[in-house]
């Protein structure tokens, strides 16, 4: 356990005349650990996904095993706001991965992927993995041979959207650009089987079926010949608290998700930088930055779209949890 967190958040409670809603524990940065704290809180408050690992089978010193009791001090905190190390949690990652064993800052994204990946091995050697059940859904790609008309499926499986960005934009038009149908012509033609040749066709991607949980990673490091490294992208791109999927293939399209979760990367570029998440908690949004905890306001989650500059450092939305709140 680590020194209390309680001042802000408790102080922002006291001012609307209410009670902490439930257990806000911080996590302390050692050594940039910022890009790890930032899953950790939006995993926490993913009920599928904590209701899950909590009932799950584990391997003694495994990353489900140092997970599981990660979370179960944080819910069986007897203080409703307090700081507590992920230091065990943290060294079993480095265990794991070499990649993260340094001090060195992190992408969340890639260790989010990377953490969602390894449960999933680990639990299948215990049992049945339930992790694709709650983020997995499934695109289908569709190529269109422009002289036969034949029309060919390739499907997979996604446990994440990748959406690319543009400035002054959105969620809703980045998703139309992931679905947009594209030519596919001279050097890029596509080779048709019924043909037995290349030809000119159209290639688009739809959502087949969606996840109970939807990740959007907003593409904002772009590699940069002229500085020989990742730069970030600042553009503004605005997301909904509610988001209705119609891009799909199901019978029942029209789906809404509601966005629960947000991680934000503020600072210049990839290998550099700060990763805080915002978490809707009932009807507040609360700001997880390591051990520091406040109340968010509107105003505070539109400032993280992003900025009119297309470079820069601003706070900007990152990966966004979205959870389904209509089963049909």
């Amino acid at each position: 356990m680590g020194t209390s967190t309680s001042s802000k958040i408790e102080k922002d409670f006291t001012d609307l005349g209410e009670e902490i809603p439930e257990n806000l524990i911080g996590i302390e940065n050692k050594s940039n650990t910022c890009y790890a704290n930032s899953v950790i809180q939006s995993l926490y408050f993913c009920k599928e996904f904590k209701e899950n690992l909590l009932s799950s089978k584990s391997l003694p010193n495994s990353l489900t095993k140092h997970m599981q009791d990660l979370f179960l001090l944080m819910k069986s905190s007897k203080k409703k706001t307090e700081v507590i190390s992920a230091k065990a949690f943290i060294q079993q990652v480095k265990r794991l991965n070499i990649l993260f064993d340094n001090e060195n800052h992190h992408d969340s994204h890639e260790f989010l992927i990377w953490v969602l990946g390894t449960l999933d091995e680990e639990l299948k050697k215990v049992g049945k993995s339930w992790i694709e059940d709650v983020f997995a859904g499934k695109s289908v790609t569709q190529f269109i041979c422009l002289t036969c008309e034949s029309i060919s499926n390739r499907e997979e499986l996604f446990i994440d959207l990748s959406l690319d960005v543009m400035q002054n934009t959105s969620l809703i038009s980045s998703l139309n650009s992931f679905t947009k149908p594209e030519r596919m012509s001279e050097e890029n033609k596509f080779h048709c089987d019924y043909c037995s040749c290349k030809q000119e066709a159209e290639r688009r991607t739809l959502i087949k079926n969606t996840p109970q949980v939807l990740i959007c990673h907003l593409k904002r490091f772009k590699y940069s010949e002229q500085y020989r490294r990742y730069t970030k992208l600042n553009y503004r791109v605005a997301f909904p608290c509610q988001l209705r999927l119609d891009n799909t293939l199901e019978e029942n399209d029209g789906k809404i998700y509601e966005l629960y979760s947000i991680i934000v990367h503020s600072g210049p570029g990839f290998q550099i930088g700060h990763y805080m998440s915002f978490v809707k908690i009932n009807e507040y949004w609360i700001r997880f930055d390591d051990d520091y905890i406040e109340r968010a306001d509107e105003n505070m989650i539109q400032y993280i779209f992003g900025s009119p500059r297309d470079v820069g450092s601003a706070p900007c939305g990152y990966i966004l949890f979205y959870r389904l709140v209509n089963k049909f």
